[in-house]
C-alpha cells in the first residue's frame, strides 16, 4: 500500500497544487486541501486513468479524505 498511497499523494500534489509533504492520510479534500468537487471528480478521473480502474458515483461519494482515495484504489487495483 506504500508505493500506491505515494503515487496517490503525488498526483494530489501535481493536481491540487499542495506540497506533497503536507498531505496526510487524514487531510480532508475539501477542508484541507481547498478542493472543489469538480476538482475532486477531475481528480478521480485522473487516478482511474493512472491505475486503470473505474470508481462509481457511489463510491465518489466516500472520497472525503485522502485515506478515503488510498485505501479504496488500494484495494481495488493489482500491485503485482
Amino acid at each position: 500500500m506504500k508505493s500506491t498511497e505515494k503515487k496517490i499523494k503525488k498526483i494530489i500534489s501535481q493536481h491540487l497544487g499542495a506540497e506533497e509533504k503536507e498531505i496526510i492520510a487524514s487531510s480532508s479534500l475539501i477542508k484541507d486541501l481547498n478542493a472543489s468537487p469538480l476538482e475532486i471528480a477531475d481528480l478521480i478521473a485522473k487516478l482511474e486513468n493512472f491505475f486503470q480502474i473505474n470508481t462509481s458515483a457511489e463510491d465518489m461519494k466516500e472520497f472525503l479524505t485522502v485515506n478515503d482515495i488510498v485505501t479504496f484504489f488500494s484495494e481495488n487495483i493489482d500491485e503485482t
